[in-house]
Order: structure tokens, then sequence, then C-alpha cells
């Protein structure tokens, strides 16, 4: 007989337990926030692989290399091209002042 109230009250204790765990999360809101926790950590990973698919369409490589040391010489060369500025200070745009 004693043992049979002590588990009837065991069971009950967890009942009550996971019912007002419940009614606690709900009060404060901690579902909804793990909720959108997940929803931000799924965004961020699909960012960021937006963003390494735009690096290799912009390098032109499907696996990131090393490259060598001419390749690394053509390359500064190109950027030194590209990044001339203008000699006359009154014809040079906001950008370059």
């Amino acid at each position: 007989m004693v043992t049979k109230t002590f588990i009837i009250s065991i069971i009950v204790s967890i009942l009550f337990f996971l019912l007002i765990r419940e009614v606690i999360l709900w009060y404060y809101k901690i579902n909804d926030r793990i909720k959108n926790q997940e929803k931000i950590i799924k965004l961020l990973e699909e960012s960021k692989d937006l963003q390494q698919k735009q690096l290799r369409f912009h390098t032109g490589e499907t696996e990131v290399e090393v490259p060598d040391e001419e390749k690394l010489k053509e390359f500064i060369g190109n950027l030194e091209k590209k990044e001339e500025k203008p000699k006359d200070d009154k014809e040079t745009p906001w950008r370059y002042r």
C-alpha cells in the first residue's frame, strides 16, 4: 500500500512539474526565443554558404589553391593597373579624396 501511494505521488509530481514547466516557458516566451535563434542560425549558415559561392565565382576557382609566385605577381600587377588615380585634384572624384 505504501509503495503504491509513493509511486502515484511520484508520477503526479512529475506530471505537475512538466505542466508548470510548460507554463513558465510559455509565460517568459522562452520557446519562441529558441525557435527564433534556430531560424537565425539557419539563415546565417545559408548566408555563409552564399558568400562562399560568391567568392568562388569571383575568383573563378572551385577550390581554394595556393597560387605560385608568378600568378601572385600577375595579380598584383593587374590590381595596380586598375587602381590608377587621376593626377589632377580638381578632376578627382569624391571617393578618392
